[in-house]
């Protein structure tokens, strides 16, 4: 038996240190206007979590 993990978003078992690529791979996959939507939600986000840490 190997060891190995399991990536929580996919579930494909990946080798120690082995990074999965299909957060990429599904972003990829986004239309031009999607993924601007998706990186300004992620700045929300950060900006969101810096605010709610300075407190």
């Amino acid at each position: 038996m190997g060891i190995y993990k399991i990536c929580p978003y996919c579930g494909a078992h990946l080798d120690p240190g082995e990074a999965c690529d299909c957060i990429a791979a599904r972003y990829e996959m986004l239309t031009p206007d999607n993924r601007a939507r998706l990186g300004r939600f992620a700045l929300e986000l950060a900006a969101k979590q810096r605010v709610g840490t300075m407190h």
